[in-house]
């Protein structure tokens, strides 16, 4: 028995790999072999194989597009294929053939994120909050049993099990870290909004008053850690002042529609709000005694679930019920505009993340389906990846500033939950030059049609010359 990755191959330009029926959209073609023998599909529903009949050759396509597969990879064998099989997880398919070897092969797209480790959260699931502080060496997840387990992640790969930590004695609905993830914000099950300093469980547990049960009751720290957002009910958010975290005071209440979906600008001036109204909405909060409300934005067809601006500031990811995730242009606060609508996720998109340098966003839904896109046209998004994680609902993403990690959480159901953490260097290096590894990628050189497929964001540029 061999075990034999393989780098996937790009099908050719002509035919194309896979298009839909003018004459009935409701069907696909996937074009490249001349007659079929065999279709598997993996468990999950994520790739499809085909085998050719007669042939030593099968393709796989991964279906999360929608009415767009991608080829992810075409394997030859020495002799006919006369069984095809995907193993448990998805990432390998299992060939049989005449030659009588069965062979393994990687079907993880050339340059996807590979998986460092799963950690698993004893904190009472669903997890309320993730943070990592900001030197990244820690990361923190809090349950909803008033808890959170903790992990040095100084190297991705070996996170060491840290000290739990105490955010209050009770349930806990709503959690949420201060940027240097010493404080934590939290709505308990009994309506009491509190601040807790986990990184000095001696001091008291300060209660700042009484909030009504709205969903979960989002709620977001201001960059500077100074002030704290909460959704008080439907119709209220409130601003707090937490500089001095034993002696909170309220600054202001703001009126409208609110939803699971809070996030402040990265100069802390703007804050994003998203109600079960699909309208999300841009509040002046320079000045956090008299905020002002400075545009909306119409396109979700549901409430949205997630909301995060891009290190610059510029731009403006939503996810939604919906099913789709969307990006706005927000240089100008007053006039926001929708730059493009992300439509590949095929259950709500309940996380959104920028990466540090604001390149690459990260999209998770209820079905642990996670996309990451480059943004570097926000425009123009194009799908990079598409991951699987450990879990079912994707609660929250971070990127570490490493550049090269990414920290997924997910709820599997009411009693447990995942970190997965990822490495996605590689996707970076292609992604920065993709000339350089066309070859080892395609095997030959990348013509006009096939660049225009693969790297519409990039002006072309020959390959392989040497």
């Amino acid at each position: 028995m061999q075990d034999q990755p393989v780098p996937p191959t790009f099908p050719p330009e002509d035919p194309d790999p896979g298009d839909t029926d003018p004459d009935d959209p409701s069907f696909l073609a996937l074009r490249g072999l001349a007659t079929l023998s065999t279709l598997e599909y993996s468990a999950d529903g994520h790739y499809l194989a085909a085998v050719g009949h007669n042939t030593g050759m099968a393709m796989v396509w991964d279906m999360t597009g929608g009415t767009k597969p991608t080829l992810v990879s075409t394997v030859r064998t020495t002799g006919l294929i006369n069984t095809v099989s995907f193993d448990p997880d998805g990432e390998r398919l299992v060939t049989g053939d005449s030659s009588e070897t069965a062979t393994f092969w990687s079907i993880r797209p050339f340059g996807g994120p590979d998986p460092l480790a799963a950690l698993t959260v004893s904190a009472a699931a669903p997890i309320r909050a993730t943070a990592l502080r900001p030197d990244g060496r820690t990361l923190v997840a809090a349950g909803s049993d008033g808890r959170a387990n903790s992990w040095q992640v100084s190297d991705p790969a070996r996170p060491v099990r840290d000290t739990d930590l105490t955010i209050r004695g009770a349930d806990v609905r709503s959690v949420t870290f201060s940027p240097d993830g010493r404080i934590a914000a939290a709505v308990g099950r009994d309506s009491l909004l509190t601040l807790t300093d986990v990184s000095r469980p001696q001091q008291p547990v300060v209660t700042l008053g009484s909030v009504r049960q709205s969903g979960a009751n989002a709620m977001a720290f201001s960059p500077d850690g100074l002030t704290l957002a909460v959704v008080a009910d439907y119709t209220r958010l409130l601003l707090w002042n937490v500089t001095d975290r034993t002696r909170p005071a309220l600054l202001s209440t703001l009126s409208g529609g609110f939803g699971p979906a809070v996030a402040f600008s990265p100069d802390g001036r703007t804050l994003a709000t998203g109600g079960f109204d699909p309208a999300l909405t841009l509040w002046d909060v320079s000045d956090r005694s008299a905020p002002a409300q400075l545009g909306t934005m119409a396109g979700h067809r549901e409430a949205a679930l997630s909301v995060a601006f891009s290190p610059d500031g510029r731009t403006l990811a939503s996810g939604s019920k919906d099913k789709t995730a969307m990006l706005w242009n927000v240089t100008d606060r007053a006039h926001p505009r929708r730059s493009a609508t992300l439509t590949d996720h095929g259950q709500p998109v309940t996380a959104v993340a920028f990466s540090p340098d604001g390149r690459t966003l990260a999209t998770g839904d209820s079905s642990d389906e996670l996309f990451l896109w480059s943004t570097a046209n926000p425009l123009a998004p194009v799908r990079l990846v598409s991951m699987r994680g450990r879990g079912n609902t994707v609660q929250g993403m971070l990127f570490k500033r490493d550049g090269r990690t990414l920290a997924v959480a997910a709820n599997a159901d009411s009693s447990s939950a995942t970190i997965t953490l990822w490495n996605y260097a590689e996707m970076n290096s292609i992604v920065a030059d993709p000339a350089k590894y066309a070859c080892a990628m395609t095997g030959h050189g990348l013509d006009t049609g096939e660049w225009a497929h693969y790297i519409p964001e990039i002006p072309y540029r020959r390959t392989c010359t040497g």
